[in-house]
């Protein structure tokens, strides 16, 4: 009786890992994709210069039609807006997939450091291709996989798991040319400031 009694706590234990398990895969693979990065510089940069600099690399990096800036608060060390890039698909059969991508960048900044933040992609397609096709996959998850709710009337889920793959490819180049830039234009300018 007492075998009984342990073979099926045993089993309910191992049920219950297996089905924890199995909803923290799908919780981890269902956030919308988001990046962020502590960014640190030479100790000697001031809170100040690097906030001058990430705000100079955001007029320079986009242009006014592509980033609206929501907060500028230099005491607090925030800089924060929304940004997009425009998503040309590959391929003629992918055309209404063409439009923007969205998201919101957050500069967070501290004595000799910076925080990058990217988070809410979302793919809005331009309807005025063809009006009749919902080719529209909005917000951006981390999963590799498409996993949208759509009724296919004139696309296909091969069609939109292929422009999904492709405007994750695309989101992966900006953030590291975002890195890069941001990078290059903080030290440029508080080197420039401390060596006169």
């Amino acid at each position: 009786m007492k075998g009984i009694i342990q073979i099926r706590v045993l089993c309910i234990l191992f049920l219950f890992f297996v089905n924890f398990n199995l909803f923290a895969q799908e919780d981890s693979i269902s956030k919308p994709f988001s990046y962020s990065k502590v960014i640190k510089f030479d100790s000697t940069f001031a809170k100040n210069e690097i906030f001058n600099s990430a705000e100079i690399w955001i007029s320079k990096y986009f242009n006014s039609s592509l980033f609206v800036v929501e907060v500028k608060d230099k005491e607090a060390g925030l800089l924060s807006g929304g940004g997009n890039f425009k998503f040309i698909p590959k391929g003629l059969a992918s055309t209404c997939y063409q439009g923007i991508v969205e998201f919101h960048i957050s500069i967070f900044v501290k004595e000799g450091r910076l925080k990058l933040e990217l988070t809410n992609f979302f793919h809005d397609a331009d309807n005025s291709i063809n009006s009749n096709v919902d080719c529209e996959l909005g917000l951006i998850m981390m999963d590799e996989n498409y996993r949208g709710a759509k009724t296919y009337w004139g696309t296909t889920k091969s069609l939109d798991q292929k422009n999904w793959a492709d405007i994750h490819e695309k989101i992966k180049m900006l953030i590291a040319e975002i890195n890069k830039t941001l990078i290059e234009e903080v030290n440029n300018k508080t080197k420039l400031n401390s060596d006169w």
